[in-house]
Order: C-alpha cells, then structure tokens, then sequence
C-alpha cells in the first residue's frame, strides 16, 4: 500500500494505490485499499468503493471531491512461475485517486 501526495499548481491530489502479488491476494488487498481510502476522504460513494472491491474502473464525484479508480494489469501470470515462499513480479495495482472536484 502506498499514498502520494500530489500538488500540481493549483491542483492537490491524493493517490492510494495498491499492488497484488497473487490472485489469492486481490480480496484482502482490495478490502484494505477501500478502508483505507474511507479514512483518507471519509465518505466515500457507493460505485467507488465497489469499484475498488473489484478492482474495476470507476469515476465518481460526492461532498466536493472527484474520485477516480484505475485498476493496472501489470503481468496476469506473475505468481504462475515462482517458487513456493518467494515473492515475484507484481500482478496488478489499483491506484485510486481522490481530488477537489471541479
């Protein structure tokens, strides 16, 4: 799990992103990507955070703020080559992005 913070001009921004090793990996990782970005912004809305449970695309804005949820496949096979108790490439990430709307 990582956060960036973001400030382009006039322009501040906030980026939670998460990185899945294996498909046995995915549903915790989303679970905690989605509590962790209700912390960050407080409420969140609804097709956001099922967006971020399935790792799925997704745009949103609520309470002033834009929400964007960009899932990456990086290597779909990562964890089908390596061996037992050895962490490889990284499979996916999501990266959600959380900005003032407007």
């Amino acid at each position: 799990m990582q956060a960036l913070l973001s400030e382009a001009g006039k322009e501040r921004s906030v980026i939670l992103s998460a990185s899945i090793w294996c498909a046995a990996d995915r549903t915790p990782t989303f679970d905690v990507l989605a509590k962790q970005l209700e912390r960050v912004a407080g409420s969140v809305p609804d097709s956001i955070a099922a967006a971020v449970r399935a790792g799925k695309d997704a745009k949103a804005t609520a309470g002033g703020l834009a929400f964007e949820v960009v899932p990456v496949e990086v290597d779909p096979q990562a964890c089908e080559h390596v061996p037992a108790g050895e962490l490889g490439p990284v499979m996916m990430k999501v990266d959600v992005e959380i900005r003032p709307a407007g």
